[in-house]
This record gives C-alpha cells, sequence and structure tokens, in this order.
C-alpha cells in the first residue's frame, strides 16, 4: 500500500464525504480504521473517525474493500477556519499499521454559520 499525499480544502461545518478504497491483504483481515485532524503531531487530536464511528465498509470485491468516510457538520464547527491542520488515514491490520492517505486540510470560514442557523429558527 502506497501513501497518497492528499491536501484538500472545504467550508468549516459543512459535511464531507471522502470515498476510499484499500487492497486485501492476505491472510491478514483489516482490524481498525483511523482518520484524524491535527494542529500538529504533538498536539491531541481534533478530529478522530474510526471503523463504525464515522467510517463504514461499503462493499467488497475478490481484491479490496470500499470504503466511505463521512465528516458530519458539527465536526469541524469548532475548528478554527483559514487554519492548516494535518489529516491522515491509518490501517491496522492486527500488528501492521500503515498510512493509507497524509496530508494538509485546510478549512474555509464560512459565511452562514451555526449560529445563524440558529437565529432563523
Amino acid at each position: 500500500m502506497a501513501t497518497i499525499k492528499e491536501n484538500f480544502k472545504y467550508v468549516r461545518g459543512d459535511t464531507y464525504v471522502r470515498y476510499f478504497s484499500i487492497n486485501k491483504l492476505k491472510h491478514s483481515p483489516i482490524t481498525q480504521i483511523y482518520y484524524t485532524i491535527k494542529e500538529d503531531q504533538d498536539n491531541k487530536a481534533l478530529v478522530i473517525k474510526t471503523l463504525g464511528n464515522g467510517i463504514e465498509l461499503l462493499s467488497e470485491d475478490e481484491e479490496k474493500y470500499h470504503y466511505i468516510l463521512v465528516l458530519n457538520c458539527n465536526c469541524t464547527d469548532k475548528l478554527k477556519a483559514r487554519t492548516k491542520y494535518m489529516h491522515d488515514i491509518q490501517v491496522v491490520s492486527n500488528d501492521v499499521k500503515q498510512t493509507l492517505m497524509l496530508g494538509e486540510l485546510y478549512l474555509e470560514k464560512e459565511a452562514t454559520t451555526a449560529h445563524c442557523e440558529k437565529e432563523v429558527k
């Protein structure tokens, strides 16, 4: 499995959906997948998604597992906009760990915030 470098932007407080596939390893089933957002490596995780909590298996074929990662709108509501974060997807298969994707995440500032949505109700 090669690590994919992925830098991207999206609007803070929006729902984000990402599809990804993982090659099957013979005799070594996937036991956990982590998606993590941090300010930097030494800081605590700001967002963590795992299998069954934001990451779901969609399907599989003979060679690959196909997953969906969903960050709900409240996942990034409290993060700072116009700030670079680091993020990655790590796959664990028993005692084997592999970083599937890593890069920078940049959150754009939104005009309609959760506060605005409450004012309308």
